[in-house]
C-alpha cells in the first residue's frame, strides 16, 4: 500500500507542479535537485496518506479504488500550479473545486469510503498547494539548489509522521480536526426530500439546495410578557407577529440573514414554527463551520458538534467523553481520538448545535435542560446554538444562561423562488441531465410556483414555509408541472407526504 500512495504523489506532484516549469529550470544540475525534492516530498506525502489508510484496515484494493478515484477527481478539475500557486487559495477550497467537477463516485459510495476518500482528497489539495507556493518562490529564486522553503514542507511532514507513528496512532491535533470536519463534510450534506410519498426516495445536496433564512429577535416580545404561559401564547403568535412585520414594511425589527446574526451570538436559541427550517438551518451550520467559510466571533477554527434530541438516551445523558457518540458524526473519532471533543472543549472551540429541544417528553425536559444548562456552565467559552419548536420551549430557563432568543422568517417571494430553481436542479441533476436540461426545467418550475403563489393566496401561504416549500416541489414535479388547480387536491397531496413520512423519516416514536 505504502508503494501506491508513494507512486500516487510522484505522478500527482509530478504532473500538476514539475512539468510546467521543467523546461524553464535549464541546468540540468537543477534539474536534477528539483526532481530530487519533488520525489522526496511524494516519500513523505505518501507516508502521510499510508498512515490514514493502515490505522483503517484497508484492504490494498480498496486503497487502489481511493488512490484512482482522487487521481481522476484531480484530472477532471483541471487544477494547475499558477491557481494552486495563489496565497489566498486554500486547500478547502481546491477540494470544492474538485468536487463540484467530480462529486463522490458511485464506487466510492458503495464502499462506504466516503469520508476516506474525502480525506485523501483533502491532503492531496493540501500537499498540492504548499508545494505549488513554494516553487513558485523556488522559481524567483533561480532555482538555487539550497532552497528553505521545500525543506520546511519535508520537516513539517516528517514531524507529522513522527506524531502519528508507525500504525497510524496519536493523530496530533490538526489532524484529528481534518478527520472530523471531513467526515462531516462528506457524510452529512444530504438532506431527505421523500416527504411526499414512499416510492420517491429522493436525496438532496443540501449545499447546493440551501437558501439562506431570515431570522428576527424575539427577545424584545419576551421581555414584554410577565408569565411563562404569556411567553409561550407570544411564541405561538409568531405567525401573526411576522405577519404584522412584513405589513409595516419599515420596523425598528428587521429581518437579518441567519449566517450573519447566529455567529455574532454566543448563545442563540432558534424558536420556530414546524418546517420553518430549524434543522435545515442547523445542518448548514454544521457544515460551514466543518469547512471554515464564516467567522463564528472572531474565528473560523471552530469544532462543530450537532446532536439531536431526540436520538439521546434521557437515562444516560452523554458527557463531553461520550458526546460525538450521541451526534451525528457519532463514530469518527470516539476509538482513534480519546479525548478529542474534550480538548476542544476546554480551549473553547466548540460549536454545540442542539437540535429539536421540544423533541423530548415532558417528564424528561427538566433533565435536558439541566444537561444543556451543565454543559453551558461548564464549557462556557464554547459556542452553543439550539432549536425548538414555541411548544416545550422554556424562555426564562436560557434567558437565565443568556441566550439570544430568534425565530425565523417566512420566506420571500425571491426566497421561494431561489428554493425552488434549486431544488428541481438538484433532482434534475441527481437524474443526470443535460445543463441545458437542468436551467430550463428549474427556471419553468419555479415561474410556475412563484405564478401560482401569486395569483393564490393559500399557495403564497403554503410555499412561505420551508418545509411545505420543498413539498410543494415535490407535488408540482411529480404532477406533471404544475400543482393541482383544486385548493382540496393540493392539500390532499401535502397532507399525503407529511402525515404518513416526515415524522417517521425524523424518527419520533408515538411517546413525543
Amino acid at each position: 500500500m505504502l508503494d501506491s500512495s508513494i507512486g500516487f504523489f510522484e505522478k500527482l506532484l509530478g504532473g500538476v507542479i514539475l512539468a510546467p516549469v521543467k523546461d524553464k529550470i535549464g541546468n540540468f544540475l537543477n534539474q536534477r535537485n528539483v526532481e530530487r525534492k519533488i520525489g522526496e516530498c511524494a516519500d513523505v506525502a505518501g507516508q502521510l496518506l499510508n498512515n490514514y489508510f493502515e490505522s483503517e484496515k484497508l484492504s490494498e484494493s480498496r486503497v487502489e479504488l481511493i488512490i484512482y478515484e482522487v487521481q481522476e477527481a484531480i484530472n477532471v478539475s483541471q487544477i494547475n500550479a499558477e491557481l494552486l500557486a495563489s496565497a489566498s487559495l486554500k486547500p478547502e477550497k481546491v477540494v470544492d473545486q474538485i468536487l463540484e467537477r467530480y462529486p463522490v463516485p458511485q464506487s466510492i459510495r458503495e464502499e462506504k469510503l466516503e469520508y476516506l476518500f474525502g480525506i485523501a482528497l483533502q491532503v492531496s489539495a493540501e500537499r498540492l498547494c504548499e508545494v505549488a507556493l513554494s516553487f513558485a518562490d523556488w522559481e524567483k529564486e533561480g532555482w538555487k539548489k539550497n532552497f528553505e522553503g521545500i525543506d520546511k514542507i519535508l520537516g513539517k511532514l516528517n514531524e507529522i509522521i513522527d506524531k502519528i507513528g508507525s500504525g497510524g496512532e496519536g493523530y496530533d491535533e490538526k489532524f484529528e480536526n481534518l478527520y472530523y470536519r471531513s467526515y462531516l463534510l462528506r457524510k452529512l450534506a444530504r438532506i431527505d426530500a421523500s416527504t411526499l410519498r414512499a416510492s420517491s426516495s429522493v436525496s438532496l445536496d443540501l449545499t447546493t439546495v440551501f437558501v439562506q433564512p431570515d431570522v428576527i429577535s424575539i427577545s424584545k416580545l419576551f421581555q414584554e410578557q410577565e408569565t411563562e404561559t404569556q411567553q409561550i401564547e407570544c411564541l405561538i403568535s409568531l405567525e401573526d407577529e411576522r405577519q404584522n412585520f412584513i405589513s409595516r414594511g419599515e420596523s425598528e425589527e428587521k429581518r437579518v440573514p441567519a449566517e450573519t446574526f447566529i455567529p455574532e451570538h454566543k448563545k442563540c436559541a432558534i424558536v420556530g414554527l414546524p418546517g420553518s427550517g430549524k434543522t435545515t438551518l442547523l445542518q448548514h451550520l454544521l457544515l460551514v463551520a466543518s469547512n471554515r467559510d464564516i467567522l463564528f466571533g472572531e474565528t473560523k477554527g471552530v469544532v462543530p458538534v450537532l446532536v439531536k434530541i431526540r436520538e439521546l438516551d434521557f437515562k444516560n445523558l452523554p458527557g463531553a467523553d461520550k458526546l460525538l457518540q450521541a451526534a451525528e458524526g457519532n463514530q469518527v473519532l470516539s476509538d482513534k481520538c480519546p479525548g478529542f471533543l474534550q480538548r476542544q472543549l476546554d480551549a473553547g472551540r466548540v460549536l454545540l448545535l442542539i437540535d429539536g429541544l421540544d423533541e423530548v417528553i415532558l417528564e424528561k425536559r427538566q433533565a435536558v435542560i439541566a444537561w444543556i444548562t451543565a454543559f453551558v456552565e461548564m464549557y462556557p467559552n464554547s459556542r452553543y446554538v439550539i432549536s425548538s419548536r414555541p411548544a416545550g420551549y422554556q424562555s426564562e430557563e436560557f434567558q437565565k444562561l443568556g441566550f439570544t432568543e430568534v425565530t425565523l422568517c417566512n420566506f420571500t417571494s425571491d426566497q421561494i423562488r431561489k428554493y425552488v430553481q434549486r431544488w428541481t436542479t438538484a433532482i434534475e441533476l441527481a437524474e443526470s441531465k443535460s445543463p441545458e436540461e437542468i436551467e430550463q426545467a428549474s427556471t419553468e418550475s419555479a415561474d410556475a410556483l412563484v405564478e401560482s403563489a401569486q395569483s393564490n393566496p393559500y399557495v403564497r401561504r403554503i410555499a412561505a414555509n420551508p418545509l411545505m416549500l420543498s413539498t410543494l416541489c415535490l407535488v408540482q414535479k411529480y404532477e406533471g408541472g404544475k400543482l393541482p388547480n383544486r385548493r382540496v387536491v393540493l392539500y390532499q397531496r401535502c397532507v399525503e407526504g407529511l402525515l404518513f413520512h416526515w415524522d417517521q423519516k425524523r424518527g419520533l416514536p408515538e411517546a413525543i
